[in-house]
Formats: C-alpha cells, sequence, structure tokens
C-alpha cells in the first residue's frame, strides 16, 4: 500500500524528517519564535522558555545565565510587555548557607486578571479576593484571556491535609509554571519558588530582569551579548507599586489598570 506523506515526513511509512524539518514532530523551525533555538535543539521544540531558580539562577530567553540577588524583602520586575506582568518577592534566609536571595512570592498582571501567589499562607490573592484551596487536590479559574491553575501535595504530616506545591498560569503569549520547593516535607518549612516561562508567541516590548533576554530571541545563546545580560542598575527593576504592580524604569505593561495587592 502507498502511503503519502505530508510535506514534513518521508521514507518509509512516513517516519524521516523531510529535509527542513527537525525532531520528533518534524517542526518547521523557519516557523518558530526562535529558529535558531529550534534548529540547536534535540526536540525540534517551538516553544521558546527562560528559567529561574534558586537563589536566583537565570536562563535567558536567548540562553545566556547569570545571577540577580537583589535586596531583602523587594519586590522586582521579572518581566514586563504590553499586555503581561511577572513580579517577584526576593527575600534572604539566613542558616541557609547561600548569602543570596530567594523567590518567596510571584505576582501576575494581565488585562483582566492580577494574581498574588503566596505558598507561606495558604492561598491566593486574586482581584483583591482570597481563593482558599489548603484542602483541594487542585484548583483552577479561568478569566477572559487567563487561566489559573494550582496544584497540591500531601503535607508529610498524615493528617489529610495538602500543601500548595505549584501554579501554571496561562494567557496570551506566555505559560508560566510556579514550582514551591521546600526545604523540608512541612508546611512549616521555608521554602522558596522555581519559575519556568514559555513564549508560545512572538513579545512586543519585553523587558524585565528575565524579560529583556526576549528582545533578541531569534540569536541563539553564541550570538548574544551574555557578558551584560542585565541593563542598567539594579535597582531599575524594583516594583514601586505592590507585588502585581508595574512602575519599575523599564515598564512597558499598558493592560487595564486593575487595583493592586500590596505586599
Amino acid at each position: 500500500i502507498f502511503l503519502s506523506c505530508d510535506a514534513s515526513r518521508k521514507g518509509p511509512n512516513c517516519s524521516e524528517c523531510a529535509s527542513g524539518f527537525y525532531g520528533p514532530n518534524c517542526t518547521d523551525c523557519s516557523l518558530c519564535l526562535a529558529p535558531a533555538t529550534c534548529y540547536e535543539g534535540i526536540d525540534g521544540n517551538c516553544s521558546t522558555s527562560g528559567t529561574i531558580t534558586g537563589d536566583p539562577h537565570f536562563v535567558g530567553f536567548n540562553g545566556c545565565r547569570f545571577n540577580f540577588d537583589g535586596e531583602d524583602n523587594t519586590v522586582y520586575a521579572i518581566y514586563s510587555d504590553v499586555d503581561l506582568q511577572v513580579n517577584a518577592l526576593l527575600k534572604r534566609m539566613p542558616g541557609r548557607g547561600v548569602d543570596g536571595t530567594w523567590m518567596t512570592k510571584i505576582g501576575i498582571r494581565t488585562p483582566d486578571a492580577a494574581i498574588t501567589f503566596d505558598p507561606s499562607v495558604g492561598l491566593l490573592n486574586m482581584d483583591n479576593m482570597e481563593l482558599i484551596i489548603a484542602t483541594e487536590e487542585e484548583e483552577v479559574v479561568s478569566f477572559n484571556t487567563t487561566k489559573v491553575q494550582l496544584s497540591m501535595e500531601e503535607d508529610g504530616d498524615d493528617d489529610g491535609m495538602r500543601m500548595i506545591s505549584g501554579m501554571t498560569v496561562s494567557t496570551m503569549g506566555a505559560r508560566i509554571r510556579v514550582d514551591v520547593k521546600r526545604f523540608g516535607s512541612h508546611l512549616s518549612e521555608d521554602f522558596f519558588l522555581n519559575i519556568e516561562f514559555v513564549l508560545t508567541s512572538e513579545p512586543v516590548h519585553p523587558h524585565g530582569i528575565l524579560g529583556q533576554t526576549a528582545i533578541d530571541i531569534n540569536s541563539a545563546a553564541d550570538d548574544a551579548d551574555c557578558s551584560h545580560p542585565v541593563m542598567g542598575m539594579d535597582e531599575d527593576y524594583v516594583v514601586s507599586d505592590g507585588m502585581t504592580g508595574t512602575r519599575f524604569v523599564f515598564q512597558q505593561f499598558q493592560g487595564v489598570a486593575i487595583d493592586s495587592v500590596p505586599v
């Protein structure tokens, strides 16, 4: 039986990628947001991601790696574009063996939602409303363009209580995954947050500590200037109007104003 392959595949049973297509899905990298990343990646993945982990270590959308400590108990702009703002509260944790800061709260602003993720109090503030989720396995809240999904896990005390283990926010052009990392298995333990930030469409005017690495996302890490990954001074990224605020030196957010939830 003759099997007709589509343009992306060739060979027996269409099991091979045709010329110009890459990865298990035979992706046309020329159509990707960051073609260089797709060409170089072993999975031919079209998505473009950046990460923030630990105390904190950044991997930019362009592949550049850098650290940003900031000041204790201060809110910084992680990402800012015309319709998305992501902020993080950085705090020091004496006695943890690392003289750095850790992300302990995340604030996200979209045109239709203002979200504060704070695992320390077991709730999620959205538009100044408290959503209590301490005994739920999972909670999903949807707005017009924004979807929030929370995940839970056992708290380690065999009492049936659950604690927040993460949050995923999907909105126009991006998907933000926040994972809670605890220094133990109990709610009372210190924790920090890790972020995986995936761009699903081309940003307009991205900025922020991580966002500025998406200004030229078509450059692979080898081509990007990683010697000075953060423009300006640390204080230029301090957000002056709260956890879901937008005011900082390189502000880009232009969405509909929503009352900010204070830290």
